[in-house]
């Protein structure tokens, strides 16, 4: 067999009646909606992208988000302030699509002067 053959063989073939029932095909169809199944406020939260200037202004969108949001949010920076340099931006990951529009909102009509 060549590698990344993976066609099985006839001797690898399995014999018999095929294994998949009408019923099980039922059962599948009904589950497979052909909608999205994964809500865009789900566990894994919503996410904004904002550009670093300062440390300060992080302390700062912090106070603006614990004042503005209702749902929990997250900063992700590195430890490294090296790294976030380099990077350029961090993420704030929000709990509701609402607070992250909130957000999207500030920074998007007027970047606030404490965000540098």
């Amino acid at each position: 067999m060549a590698t990344g053959d993976n066609e099985p063989t006839e001797n690898e073939r399995r014999a018999g009646t095929e294994r998949r029932t009408e019923a099980d095909d039922k059962e599948w169809s009904e589950r497979r909606t052909g909608e999205d199944r994964r809500s865009s406020e789900d566990r894994r939260g919503i996410y904004c992208s904002v550009r670093y200037t300062n440390p300060q202004a992080i302390e700062k969108l912090r106070e603006w988000l614990a004042e503005h949001c209702k749902g929990d949010f997250e900063i992700n920076v590195p430890e490294d302030m090296k790294e976030l340099r380099k990077w350029g931006k961090y993420r704030v990951r929000f709990e509701l699509q609402e607070d992250r529009k909130k957000l999207a909102l500030l920074i998007g009509v007027h970047w606030p002067k404490w965000l540098g």
